[in-house]
């Protein structure tokens, strides 16, 4: 009989942006791999129930639907329960990989009596909410929450030092692996190569000349990302040569419009939206500036690294597994003045400086490449073949 194995998250567009990967080892070792996540929340407009394009690409993937929802206080996760309970009892699953919050408290609930039958469980925390720094609600909510089911979890991954540490000193899961991130494919940043035509092009439509500096983050628009004290920070500093360009869409768009109308900033801070020729604009930037206040391992900051660009970020747990001084400069999220120091500090340097902590960044990427990170999930998957 073919083995079963299932993935748990709360949204599918998690899912299909960051697990396929390992959904393509698990179907590679001979497993039938199933994914349950929620089709009613959706971050992207317009799109179709069950919008997984990544997944699709993959073929036999098994796609089930619940009402898992991301706050620990919504009803709807009794009726997710149920209906995962359901899946588990219908299906004979050999792994049940979770992730998110609130989907891997639910799939390890739901799985419980079936470890004695021989599933195993893993859990991949892609940042615990509580970390150095965190809110006292989030340690006195989630960190009981998550070290009493970390006693039913067979294989714990967390994907930055700071979680890994925690984890094998306070957590009681039955292994713990570090593995940093779902990785990044780093030649395809790397090997990107553009014109300088289409380069000025795309400088041109963010209202950037090539003599100006850009700086640019990818990341959806909601409060956690912070790109207002960025916004802030360059009104600060009323230098004219200073653009800034966001990717992403979200809930905070019509705030930030408003915001950078406020500071009379709209001919230099854009919105861009979703874009799909990301990598370009990478390659387009001067410098990429990641400002959120909490992480796991951000993927775009590993990718502004693998194209190349020095980076400026948050000084919290994952960042610094990525970024140090020799490529970039870490600052106080919730500063706007050290936002603005560290925007000064950057501009300062001439542009072959810049080039060669970008330089740097695509050295030191090279340890999250994806094919590194595939061969870890490989073993992991391999401890239960």
């Amino acid at each position: 009989m073919k083995k079963k194995a299932l993935f748990v998250a709360t949204i599918y567009p998690f899912l299909d942006s960051f697990e396929v990967n390992d959904m393509k080892i698990l179907q590679s070792m001979g497993y039938e791999v199933h994914c349950i996540a929620n089709p009613y929340i959706d971050l992207k407009p317009n799109n179709p129930k069950y919008n997984t394009p990544n997944i699709d690409t993959l073929g036999g993937v098994k796609k089930h639907g619940w009402r898992c929802a991301r706050s620990p206080y919504d009803k709807n996760n009794i009726v997710a329960l149920r209906q995962l309970q359901a899946l588990l009892r219908k299906e004979n699953f050999d792994i049940v990989h979770c992730h998110t919050p609130m989907g891997a408290v639910l799939a390890r609930v739901a799985c419980y009596p079936y470890r004695k039958k021989g599933m195993k469980v893993i859990y991949t925390a892609h940042g615990f909410h509580f970390f150095k720094g965190a809110p006292i609600k989030n340690w006195m909510i989630y960190y009981p929450i998550e070290k009493e089911l970390s006693r039913i979890t067979d294989v714990l991954i967390t994907i930055t030092v700071e979680d890994y540490q925690r984890a094998t000193k306070k957590l009681h899961a039955g292994k713990t692996f570090y593995v940093p991130g779902i990785g990044v494919d780093v030649s395809k940043f790397k090997n990107n190569h553009i014109s300088k035509e289409e380069i000025c092009s795309l400088r041109l439509t963010a209202g950037v000349s090539p003599k100006d500096i850009w700086l640019l983050s990818v990341g959806e628009l909601n409060d956690n990302k912070n790109h207002e004290t960025v916004i802030k920070a360059i009104a600060g500093l009323k230098q004219s040569n200073i653009f800034y360009s966001i990717v992403g869409e979200g809930p905070k768009r019509k705030y930030l419009e408003e915001l950078i109308l406020k500071l009379d900033l709209s001919d230099r801070i854009k919105l861009l939206g979703f874009r799909d020729d990301v990598k370009d604009l990478y390659k387009a930037a001067d410098i990429y500036i990641h400002p959120s206040f909490r992480e796991g391992l951000s993927v775009a900051t590993m990718e502004a690294m693998a194209s190349g660009l020095p980076v400026i970020t948050g000084n919290i747990r994952g960042n610094v597994d990525l970024i140090d001084n020799n490529g970039g400069f870490l600052f106080n999220p919730s500063s706007i003045q050290g936002c603005s120091s560290v925007i000064s500090f950057m501009i300062e340097k001439n542009e072959n400086e810049r080039l060669q902590m970008g330089l740097y960044n695509q050295k030191k990427i090279k340890k999250f490449d994806k094919e590194n990170i595939s061969k870890l999930m490989r073993d992991i998957y391999g401890l239960f073949s």
